[in-house]
């Protein structure tokens, strides 16, 4: 069957475009600013490091100076582990759909939300366990 304007069950009336969940919003903010701040302004030198980039067979990929310092400004800001589910070890954790609007953010630019190497708002999960438990 095809829905038609006259059999379709849709009420354009009651629909209500997504709104951030409230914690969501805040993070949001918190969020665009860091990216405006930090992360845009350093894309072109994000770049050249890492073209610079070698593959150290004792260490692996050598890192570049200007994510490992936006890495440390993200954590001092509350900024670092969001892709965490909220859990015992995690009480901060998000849920996917509180998480899902940062992505989208974080997503502008393709290293400032890698799960693991280079990440900016979110730490590698090898690491990220280390955190929780020290």
């Amino acid at each position: 069957m095809t829905h038609t304007a006259q059999t379709s069950q849709f009420d354009a009336q009651a629909f209500t475009p997504f709104t951030d969940p409230p914690r969501t919003a805040a993070l949001r903010e918190r969020l665009m600013a860091f990216m405006a701040e930090h992360v845009y302004p350093n894309e072109h030198q994000v770049e050249q490091e890492s073209a610079a980039q070698a593959w150290d067979p004792a260490h692996g990929w050598t890192r570049t100076p200007t994510v490992e310092r936006l890495k440390a400004l993200a954590q001092a800001q509350g900024l670092w582990n969001l892709f965490l589910p909220h859990s015992e070890r995690a009480p901060e954790g998000l849920s996917n759909y509180e998480y899902a609007p940062l992505c989208e953010i974080m997503g502008r630019v393709h290293w400032a939300s890698v799960g693991s190497g280079q990440p900016i708002t979110v730490a590698s999960l090898e690491r990220s366990s280390h955190t929780l438990t020290a």
